[in-house]
């Protein structure tokens, strides 16, 4: 596989993992309502697109995609989360130490 490839399908396990850990989910009102945005958009070729997604694999697709779209989403979230301020007495009883 081209070197490009091997980190597309190493980014989508990771992002895969993410999901799982977060606990993220699309619920189906969310897929109902990414459907019909493509369909808005798809103007003339709407009915190409419906029966693109009258399809199971084309849904589950679909659904994949948007999953991982919220991991990135989650990740991102989490790497810019401004720090909190700790107790210092609190980090130590953590730590079992005084």
């Amino acid at each position: 596989l081209e070197p490009g490839a091997v980190k597309r399908v190493r980014a989508g396990f990771v992002l895969d993992a993410v999901a799982r850990a977060e606990q993220l989910e699309v619920a189906k009102e969310e897929l109902e309502e990414e459907v019909r945005r493509q369909l808005a958009a798809a103007g003339k070729d709407a009915d190409r697109v419906r029966k693109y997604y009258s399809k199971a694999s084309a849904v589950a697709a679909l659904r994949g995609r948007m999953l991982r779209d919220k991991a990135v989403e989650r990740v991102v979230e989490l790497a810019t989360r401004r720090d909190v301020e700790v107790d210092e007495s609190e980090v130590a009883a953590r730590s079992g130490t005084r």
